[in-house]
């Protein structure tokens, strides 16, 4: 039995993708490129439960934001990101407090904001990045382990197995990219997980001639994927925008200094001393911030 066509030449696709020059590739030329791939597999879902927490930190001032659309997601100059394009800004959250700290990594001395919101709905996200074989070691416990894409057993028909090989691969090097560390120096990187975080959230029906997708309509609130400073022991989610304003409430924040930075026998850990405090917004979405009473 032959593969489907999409998955003809597989290791080829991914070499292709993965010896892209993305510093002068455009996204959508790595979107074709990825194509191939995405289109037909099977990728899992997750649905975030109403009321759930969610987590972002900023670096902040002296003085804390005095406005709810100062900790969401940004409203202008968006650059480059691990799932957003310049100027498509993502509501990019953590599932875990410490977690957003651990991305920001803040200096000793950096005042920071640590906002906690929770879920007004259930949200469903496509995953990626969950794969046995990336992160998650030892003493960290991987979230999501159900998300993980294994093989399938041997016990099942050889072309099956075959076809098995090939999907896992291509699941390892997907989970390569969204956990691959990049410097500031090379955000172009991130052009490839854009590419594929956009077909991975698209319905792409397939065309009736040659099988290519006639039709694409989003039908995910956002994806969700390991987090790499956190070593895959916490996840990140990033939403789009209109479900940000539509299905999240600002629970409150923190408005905090790092008081120490140490690297200890399980990576780094933070110190701070909050300054502030801030509960749910005024209705104009302003906030209250206040030093009274803050238990250190």
């Amino acid at each position: 039995m032959s593969y489907p066509a999409v998955w003809a030449d597989p290791i080829d696709h991914v070499r292709s993708l993965a010896e892209a020059d993305t510093a002068s590739a455009t996204i959508d030329e790595l979107k074709d490129l990825a194509r191939p791939l995405v289109l037909g597999l099977n990728c899992k879902a997750a649905v975030i439960d109403a009321g759930t927490s969610l987590f972002r930190a900023r670096i902040a001032s002296c003085q804390p934001f005095q406005s709810i659309n100062e900790l969401g997601y940004p409203r202008n100059q968006v650059r480059l990101q691990r799932v957003n394009r310049p100027g498509s800004p993502m509501f990019y959250s953590c599932g875990a407090p410490f977690t957003p700290v651990y991305e920001l990594d803040p200096s000793v001395g950096t005042p920071f904001v640590l906002s906690h919101w929770a879920t007004r709905r259930p949200l469903r996200v496509i995953a990626v990045g969950f794969q046995d074989s990336v992160l998650g070691r030892p003493p960290f416990a991987r979230v999501h382990s159900s998300l993980s894409v294994d093989p399938p057993t041997p016990q099942v028909a050889s072309w099956v197995l075959e076809m098995g090989k090939v999907i896992h691969f291509v699941h390892h090097c997907l989970s390569q990219w969204f956990t691959e560390r990049v410097s500031g120096s090379e955000e172009h990187r991130y052009k490839r997980t854009v590419a594929i975080a956009e077909l991975l959230v698209e319905t792409q029906v397939p065309g009736p001639i040659d099988g290519t997708p006639a039709l694409s309509t989003r039908r995910w609130d956002g994806v969700l994927y390991p987090s790499v400073p956190a070593l895959a022991s916490a996840y990140n989610i990033a939403l789009f925008p209109e479900v940000a304003d539509s299905s999240l409430d600002l629970v409150g924040a923190r408005h905090l200094e790092v008081v120490k930075r140490a690297i200890g026998t399980v990576g780094l850990t933070y110190d701070a001393k909050i300054l502030f405090v801030a509960n749910a917004p005024f209705p104009d979405g302003r906030l209250d911030w206040r030093s009274e009473g803050i238990a250190e």
